[in-house]
């Protein structure tokens, strides 16, 4: 840009003008990114200590104690109650068996649950015929009180079941869940199916923010429905069904199963799996202080063995799943 001044007569150059940040400037965008960042990050992390860190910090010092009766206090032991909790776990049966309960339900959540929870997902987002009767029953449980909903749950199986099997067949048959072969499954369905509701609504509405011009293209192209939600729809909601599998893995010594809505404390020990089983023995000996380092060593014992695996899973489904369509 040239400019003729008038008081000299002579072509004066003058520089371009230009918007690029001054190096001061630079580092007050930078701090004032910090701060923001500061800001946000700062209450999760608040919470996290103080809800989770120093309310735990007195479980976690437990397990490392034992319970003094003479002092009338807890001393510090070491590992001992660890080995002793170890023992307990390889020797006593029911606790085995509760251990591959919780394996068996977080399997069947993944497979069935998982599994149904996208195809009915799928046919609700699709809006095919029904799909508004199935979005109705399949989350009605999660807004009706889980109480309500084993009682109800426990009538129908319990005596309509039998009585219908009675009316129509002749035959008399004992109630699903105080069946000794049917007690387990009946139990296991009722939690799959409660636990429908949060995951098609998840589910639902990562599919809704799928962009319609994808949709389009490939049904332009002769694409079936089933091959649309393999190879579009699941990829493109592959984050959230990650998330869904890795916390169903992480809560999977934690998963009470509504065990303790349908028997209060009194199930069978072939029924058990681990949460409800350290929930029952901490409500069942809410005064007997020397339990307390007991069950703390097997919280933490079985939160040492999630953590690598949940880690392990969340690893490999991100970097053998898929990354775009």
């Amino acid at each position: 840009m040239v400019n003729t001044s008038t008081d000299t007569g002579k072509a004066t150059m003058l520089r371009p003008v230009t918007n690029k940040p001054t190096k001061h400037g630079v580092k007050k965008q930078s701090r004032k990114q910090k701060i923001f960042y500061a800001a946000m990050i700062a209450l999760p992390v608040l919470q996290f200590v103080i809800f989770y860190i120093v309310v735990n910090f007195n479980s976690i010092l437990l397990a490392f104690e034992e319970y003094n009766v003479e002092s009338g206090g807890y001393v510090l032991v070491g590992f001992d109650t660890f080995k002793n909790a170890i023992g307990d776990y390889f020797s006593q049966s029911y606790l085995v068996k509760a251990i591959g309960n919780s394996l068996l339900l977080s399997a069947a959540s993944l497979v069935v649950g998982l599994g149904g929870s996208v195809f009915f997902s799928f046919y609700i987002y699709k809006k095919y015929f029904g799909s508004k009767v199935f979005k109705v029953f399949l989350f009605l449980p999660s807004i009706i009180s889980s109480v309500a909903m084993v009682l109800m749950f426990r009538y129908f199986v319990e005596l309509g079941i039998p009585e219908a099997i009675e009316k129509l067949f002749g035959k008399e048959v004992q109630g699903l869940v105080s069946g000794d072969k049917t007690g387990f499954a009946t139990v296991m369905f009722f939690s799959i199916w409660v636990g429908f509701g949060p995951l098609i609504l998840m589910f639902s509405g990562a599919m809704t923010s799928i962009s319609p011009s994808v949709v389009e293209s490939a049904q332009l192209d002769g694409i079936t429905p089933m091959k649309e939600l393999w190879f579009i729809t699941l990829p493109l909601i592959w984050e959230t069904f990650v998330t869904y599998v890795v916390v169903t893995v992480a809560g999977t010594f934690i998963n009470q199963m509504h065990l303790f809505s349908f028997f209060s404390g009194n199930a069978e020990p072939k029924m058990y799996v681990v949460g409800y089983y350290l929930y029952c023995a901490i409500y069942g000996n809410a005064t007997t202080l020397s339990q307390y380092p007991f069950l703390s060593a097997q919280g933490i014992m079985f939160t040492i063995v999630t953590i690598p695996v949940t880690f392990l899973v969340r690893y490999l489904m991100r970097k053998f799943g898929p990354k775009e369509v």
